[in-house]
């Protein structure tokens, strides 16, 4: 058995997934989070309080991004919910936030596209 492993990562709309950008991915470094507090009580004893759910937040590192990925990532990407999956199997919903890229003006591409992907557990409208 072969197992095949890509190194492109895909963006798509979460309203429309037929609607995506693709670029390659260099390192997907992962933060999971449970919101614990410890509380102390009168009694001097120390209580845990939990929330349910969890929070992972992908901090995502792309290489060699070029300029129309670049605007549509900003434009069209950021800040909507979304499906951000990859090659090894990778796919979890969430949103895109805090993108940050270093412009390469002698080939026209941007050398190193960051952003934060934060995981969603469920939403609700307010």
């Amino acid at each position: 058995m072969t197992t095949v492993t890509l190194d492109r990562m895909w963006v798509h709309l979460a309203n429309t997934p037929a609607t995506y950008i693709t670029f390659r991915q260099a390192t997907w470094p992962e933060t999971f989070a449970v919101p614990v507090e410890v509380r102390r009580m009168a009694s001097g004893a120390d209580r845990l309080i939990t929330s349910p759910g969890s929070t992972v937040l992908v901090q995502v590192s792309a290489p060699f991004v070029d300029y129309t990925t670049w605007r549509a990532l900003k434009a069209t990407y950021a800040g909507v919910v979304v499906m951000l999956r990859d090659g090894r199997g990778f796919k979890e919903w969430g949103v895109i936030g805090n993108i940050a890229g270093t412009p390469d003006r002698a080939t026209k591409k941007l050398r190193d596209v960051t952003f934060n992907f934060a995981r969603l557990t469920w939403s609700e409208v307010v």
